[in-house]
């Protein structure tokens, strides 16, 4: 059985998993030569007689590292043509993963342009992300995307990601429910506001779950979420749809997984408790979208009573 022997390691307060077959050492703190240089690093340290450069992942991953502590280590990556470390806040001892439980990042969480990691491993009740130490390396700022490095192949992904719009559309159009929903903040200006996707669409409604944050993602990926045993995106609807929320919050919440654009794709987000199950055909009358709304993201508009209902282009909200 294929497996992947990895540790965990600390920055910023978050764990990440990094593949032991990158790791060509690990050194105490007070080894390290604390030297700010030109490109960043934090200093470096000797290592079978060569001088070893240092960064420290947090800010290699842009997150806010914690107090310097005893803990520290340096991970010395097993690179030899240009040998570099990462300071970290701290270490855990070796752990395996065997491959079902490696899967490919979702697609909405991968930011080509900051392409920290590739891969999530589910190990337990834990997602942790895998680190990709290419692309953490500061002399890979500035390539195209194309030209970057990635996690190695090997690795097979535990989800598909087919993206079959028509398919969507059909589901959408052959089904007689709707699910109605609001967004956790209420819409400024427009409290009446309401969105409904198809009852096919909706897969569970249950309490929220631990967040997962991803560094380097975009602003309106909230993290990752581990549901059903596989790594599921959380987004902010109301960012990604150009919603203004106001300050407003209601005082409880509900988590929706919802199936996007084909049998595979899946995303969540936060959601108004009060969650409602309608049977179609509807009275209503079509309107158009209010003009804050993205246009790309909207399939329609229509008024019911004194509500209007908007329904997302799920395609589209969550197109990378």
């Amino acid at each position: 059985m294929k497996f992947l022997r990895f540790i965990r390691c600390w920055a910023g307060g978050q764990v990440y998993a990094l593949d032991m077959t990158r790791v060509r050492t690990i050194q105490r703190v007070d080894r390290l030569q604390r030297e700010v240089g030109e490109a960043g690093q934090v200093g470096w340290l000797e290592v079978a007689g060569q001088r070893v450069a240092v960064w420290s992942l947090a800010d290699r991953l842009g997150v806010t590292a914690v107090a310097p502590t005893e803990s520290q280590r340096v991970i010395v990556l097993n690179d030899p043509t240009r040998p570099w470390g990462l300071l970290v806040e701290r270490v855990a001892p070796v752990e395996t993963a065997v491959a079902h439980e490696i899967h490919l990042l979702p697609a909405m969480a991968l930011n080509p342009a900051n392409p920290y990691f590739d891969r999530v491993i589910r190990h337990g009740a834990d997602l942790l992300l895998l680190l990709s130490p290419d692309c953490l390396h500061p002399e890979i700022a500035g390539l195209p995307a194309a030209s970057l490095p990635t996690v190695s192949s090997e690795w097979p992904a535990a989800d598909s990601r087919v993206q079959n719009r028509q398919s969507a559309k059909t589901q959408n159009g052959q089904h007689g429910q709707m699910v109605v929903f609001k967004l956790p903040q209420p819409i400024a200006g427009d409290e009446a506001l309401s969105f409904a996707l198809s009852i096919t669409q909706a897969l569970e409604l249950l309490e929220p779950l631990p967040i997962i944050p991803v560094p380097g993602a975009a602003d309106f990926v909230q993290g990752l979420v581990l549901w059903r045993q596989r790594p599921v995106p959380l987004i902010d609807l109301g960012q990604r749809l150009g919603a203004p929320t106001n300050d407003k919050q209601f005082a409880r919440t509900r988590l929706m997984i919802v199936r996007t654009a084909g049998l595979d794709e899946l995303v969540g987000f936060l959601v108004n408790p009060a969650v409602q199950v309608v049977r179609l055909p509807l009275a209503h009358k079509l309107l158009p979208q209010p003009v804050y709304l993205a246009d790309e993201m909207i399939l329609g508009c229509a008024g019911l009573d004194d509500e209007l209902l908007v329904v997302p282009d799920m395609f589209n909200v969550t197109a990378v």
